[in-house]
């Protein structure tokens, strides 16, 4: 009797074969991206980190407005004066990610509005750093 995974590997094509929506495609790009910070934390070189976010960034180019450039830029004129990689730049590079995030709003992935209660903290309007 063969054994049967509970689990079975797909290949990429067949999953954009199948089709696959903005969401999901930006949420498995998100997933790829933690499993890549585990890994760079260990040897502290975030080039794979920066350029996971970096396609990030192009595919939602739809969603860029100027404040949004506004800050991308600010960060990217911080990762390019520095040649070292350190925590600084690790901070940067979160600090795209997040704003990134705030995008997920207009693209159906978080509501848009702000919520008045937080699973598990109670009413937002008592945990204002969760909306700085």
């Amino acid at each position: 009797m063969a054994w049967k995974p509970k689990y079975t590997n797909v290949p990429v094509e067949d999953i954009r074969a199948t089709g696959i929506t903005f969401e999901q495609l930006i949420m498995r790009t998100f997933d790829k991206m933690a499993m890549e910070i585990c890994e760079c934390s260990k040897t502290e070189t975030w080039l794979s980190v920066e350029s996971l976010i970096r396609f990030l960034d192009s595919i939602i180019e739809a969603y860029h407005d100027e404040e949004y450039l506004a800050k991308r830029v600010k960060i990217e004129k911080f990762l390019e004066k520095r040649n070292d990689w350190s925590y600084n730049n690790f901070k940067a590079l979160m600090d795209w990610l997040q704003l990134i995030a705030s995008k997920f709003g207009q693209m159906d992935i978080l509501p848009e509005q702000k919520i008045s209660f937080i699973a598990g903290l109670g009413p937002a309007n008592e945990h204002p750093e969760f909306f700085k």
